[in-house]
């Protein structure tokens, strides 16, 4: 595998090229030549015929106007200051925190507080760089309570001995082709739910049934008392669909377990101001920006064209950003980008094997359209018109992957629902749709399975 580093000047180049062995590190690389992979460590754009990129030149020139920079995030909901972008560290006084990042993990923070809040604004300078498209850098943040203000974004950032070599460590497996991925690739999930009172249809708090740390358990809401949300916590699986048999049980012991005067919903938005994600883990894979820029676009897309708008675009003024996830203990990560897709049987299975399978072929899928600022703000606005022409590309680029056959039927429901344009009922209790679920229903032939689903849950066709 080939790479080149493109630094700013020469004197950081001969820094740099001694940490890392085999990698060309130059000013001025030979546009005659290939590389794999070019890092692109120069405030602008250098010309060099590359692979990939990392710090691609659309993101480059993003950051560069000053405008779109603040509109991409603030529609990722990170505030910026007048000054944006224009002062340099020196002269930002106390109260400031610098992160330094590379593809998704921080380098380096120097920030004041707890870890708790330092590990906040490791997550909004991610975040950041995220957003505008970058692969690498250093973010300036003014701490605010429980927020932070962007100050400047550095895509190439000077460092010393220390940091060049905390990079240079950072950069060396992915520029040597390593994928770190280790062991088969296990899947799991909490998606959370929501209880209500069928006599008024009023909600319940989850807490009045289930204890907090349980395999069925209760979790807290912002603005909320006590824990209002349902959760399920099922055992990891090195199979979506087993995982999915598992949810099944699972809701049937929390149905019995409410009893029959209460009822179970999920979705995005089921009741106002309580909004739900279903968030899938990972392990056995290494979590990269890249990964993370396929699954917003291969998963979280086509999940968006299944919900319904206007639930989906307010839980996105404060939930379900692109790209967002956690890291665990275990080595694994959280995505945490999308609704309860709890909705249904069939959903649920469709939803974790296309996770699964990006995860699994994420290197061979390489749209990344969500970069694009106008489909940024079609995403957090739900606006399915301008995103639905994307679905064609999408679909077509998932079944020419190898390991597509090994999940063509539960996911073939996908393309029958999108391309009809129906949407998911969040009204619809969860015991009404799974009770009639059989583990072979999801491997069922498309359309019936598509019909049945139609016609079992009353799902309405969309109006976007």
């Amino acid at each position: 595998m080939t790479s080149v580093v493109i630094c700013r000047d020469r004197a950081f180049a001969d820094q740099l090229s001694p940490l890392l062995p085999g990698v060309t590190v130059t000013t001025a690389p030979d546009p005659a030549v290939k590389w794999d992979v070019a890092v692109h460590w120069t405030p602008g754009f250098a010309p060099v015929n590359a692979l990939r990129h990392l710090n691609p030149p659309a993101a480059l020139e993003r950051l560069a106007s000053l405008p779109t920079a603040r509109k991409v995030l603030r529609l990722n909901g990170l505030r910026t200051l007048p000054g944006f972008g224009q002062a340099s560290t020196p002269s930002l006084g106390g109260g400031f925190c610098r992160v330094h990042l590379f593809d998704g993990a921080a380098i380096s923070v120097r920030a004041p507080g707890g870890r708790y809040h330092r590990q906040n604004l490791v997550s909004m300078a991610l975040r950041a760089l995220y957003c505008l498209g970058l692969d690498f850098g250093a973010v300036d943040l003014r701490p605010r309570r429980l927020t932070a203000t962007v100050l400047r974004i550095d895509p190439a950032p000077a460092v010393d001995a220390p940091l060049a070599e905390a990079y240079a460590r950072a950069m060396l497996p992915r520029l040597a082709g390593e994928t770190g991925d280790g062991g088969p690739v296990k899947i799991g999930a909490d998606p959370e739910f929501i209880v209500f009172r069928r006599r008024d249809g009023r909600r319940v708090p989850a807490s009045r049934f289930f204890r907090r740390h349980a395999g069925i358990g209760c979790d807290w809401a912002p603005g909320f008392r006590g824990f209002p949300l349902g959760e399920l916590r099922p055992s990891p699986s090195e199979c979506p669909l087993r995982l999915t048999e598992t949810l099944a049980v699972q809701i049937e012991r929390a149905r019995r377990h409410v009893g029959g005067d209460f009822g179970l919903v999920a979705g995005s938005r089921p009741y106002p101001s309580l909004y739900i994600g279903g968030h899938v883990h990972f392990s056995g894979v290494v979590l990269t920006a890249d990964l993370l820029r396929a699954l917003d676009t291969y998963v979280a897309l086509p999940v968006l064209l299944l919900e319904a708008a206007s639930p989906a675009s307010s839980r996105r003024r404060r939930y379900g950003f692109l790209g967002d996830c956690r890291r665990k203990r275990h080595g694994g990560f959280e995505y945490r980008t999308l609704p309860s897709w709890l909705v249904s049987p069939e959903v649920t299975a469709a939803v974790l094997c296309l996770a699964y399978l990006v995860v699994l072929e994420h290197r061979r899928l390489r749209g990344r359209l969500l970069v694009d600022p106008e489909r940024q703000e079609a995403f957090y606005q739900a606006d399915k018109e301008t995103l639905r022409p994307l679905w064609p590309r999408l679909w077509a680029d998932l079944r020419a992957t190898p390991s597509y056959s090994r999940f063509r039927s539960p996911l073939r429901i996908l393309p029958d629902l999108i391309e009809r344009r129906v949407t998911w009922d969040e009204r619809l209790e969860l015991g009404a749709a799974w009770s009639q679920y059989k583990p072979d229903q999801v491997k069922a032939e498309p359309a019936i399975t598509a019909l049945a689903m139609a016609l079992r849950l009353f799902t309405r066709r969309a109006t976007k």
